[in-house]
């Protein structure tokens, strides 16, 4: 029976100890001073960080024009009937 009892009691314990919350602004900032004091140099945070600068970009190269054609099928053709005639 002592072991329910002592077990009740642990929980009620429990329900009443409140955990503290984190203040994450100084914790950041503790852990930026810890990295900096260990890593002795910038460590990159966002106060010491350099904006990147965009690269120019190279002209556009020119599309080749289209070729256009001399004539129509109709003229080929006429053009390949000729020269079969002229061949026999």
């Amino acid at each position: 029976g002592k072991e329910k009892s002592t077990l009740g009691d642990t929980r009620a314990v429990t329900n009443v100890i409140k955990k503290t919350k984190i203040k994450r602004s100084s914790t950041v900032q503790k852990v930026a001073d810890e990295a900096k004091a260990y890593l002795g140099h910038d460590v990159g945070t966002s106060g010491e960080r350099k904006l990147r600068t965009r690269k120019a970009r190279p002209a556009p190269v020119a599309k080749k024009p289209a070729t256009k054609r001399a004539g129509t099928m109709k003229a080929t053709a006429k053009e390949g009937k000729a020269f079969l005639k002229g061949k026999k």
